[in-house]
């Protein structure tokens, strides 16, 4: 099936309810800066506003800026727009507006042909999903719903269809997580949090740090992911290792099996945009089995392929 479009990254997502768990608690607020994948293959860093917002983030292939995203807020604390900045495909570069009326999101991509919805719950947290694009005469449309426990997702529901060529499709997918109790690397962003369990933070979280994945794509594709973490002194993660393992059949219905294993470092700054220093960066004895989503793979074309946990299937290599 086609991959849904969206409008940031999507290497990270999940949430949490933010209460201290069983962490320790030095005071000090602790904002992501930087993501290190796979020791500088990727990058990207985090610059935030007075309200502990994400302003910029900028993503680095291989050491070269690759894109500079820019957001604004209205003064209720609603992000009203996008700019991307592409500085070597400036054909790329797009501005995105988004509107809210009620608990409802909605904006649009790709010239009008992609159209988004998020429906919020009661706190905030998307509860369904909604993504139609259009190519050419080819559409498609993907539906998500989610559950929650307290505000970590635990589940989402997917049902797709689309038309290519002519022929028409139909198909549902199932994804499930699962946490631990340690605080997530957005732990204290206040960016609001329907953005970053859509765009910015794929198999992270914002309160507890993803444990498992599987998804089951309802095609005979399933994939299992499991994460292993090392933290601070105060229970943030500082590294993330992990394996992600694919089963999926081929055209003439011979199952293979492929495994990956992929590694993150990140870094914080405090709310004056003070690095912590590497003792403060000390890693625990604790770490958790965690989870391992699919590549990362960086799409050049109108966006990025939206996160897995709603429900897209990674391109296969």
């Amino acid at each position: 099936m086609f991959a849904c479009v969206a409008f940031v990254s999507s290497f990270f997502m999940l949430s949490g309810c933010k209460k201290d768990n069983d962490n320790k608690n030095d005071g000090q607020v602790y904002l992501l800066s930087e993501i290190d994948s796979d020791n500088g293959r990727w990058i990207q860093k985090f610059e935030y506003d007075d309200k502990n917002r994400i302003t910029k983030m900028t993503d680095y292939d291989e050491g070269d800026v690759y894109r500079v995203t820019v957001l604004n807020y209205n003064d209720a604390g609603d992000l009203i727009s996008m700019f991307e900045v592409y500085p070597d495909y400036p054909e790329y570069n797009r501005t995105t507006e988004f509107s809210k009326n009620g608990n409802i999101i909605t904006w649009n991509e790709n010239n009008g042909n992609m159209n988004a919805k998020i429906e919020l719950n009661a706190q905030g947290l998307p509860s369904t999903l909604m993504f139609e694009e259009t190519y050419g005469n080819d559409w498609f449309k993907n539906i998500c719903t989610c559950k929650y426990q307290g505000k970590n997702i635990i589940e989402v529901t997917t049902e797709w269809s689309e038309s290519r060529h002519g022929e028409t499709s139909t198909g549902t997918g199932k994804s499930t997580f699962t946490y631990d109790n340690k605080k997530a690397p957005f732990y204290f962003c206040n960016t609001p949090e329907w953005l970053l369990i859509y765009g910015f933070i794929g198999e992270c979280g914002i309160q507890n740090n993803m444990v498992t994945q599987n998804r089951d794509y309802g095609d005979g594709d399933n994939y299992s992911d499991t994460y292993e973490y090392t933290y601070n002194d105060v229970g943030f993660p500082l590294t993330r290792t992990g394996i992600s393992t694919e089963t999926w059949e081929d055209e003439d219905g011979n199952e293979h099996t492929d495994t990956w294993t992929y590694s993150e470092t990140y870094k914080y700054v405090n709310s004056a945009g003070e690095e912590y220093t590497v003792a403060q960066n000390k890693a625990s004895n604790l770490s958790n089995v965690g989870a391992m989503s699919q590549k990362r793979e960086m799409n050049r074309s109108n966006g990025q392929a939206f996160g897995n946990m709603f429900g897209n299937k990674p391109n296969r290599k």
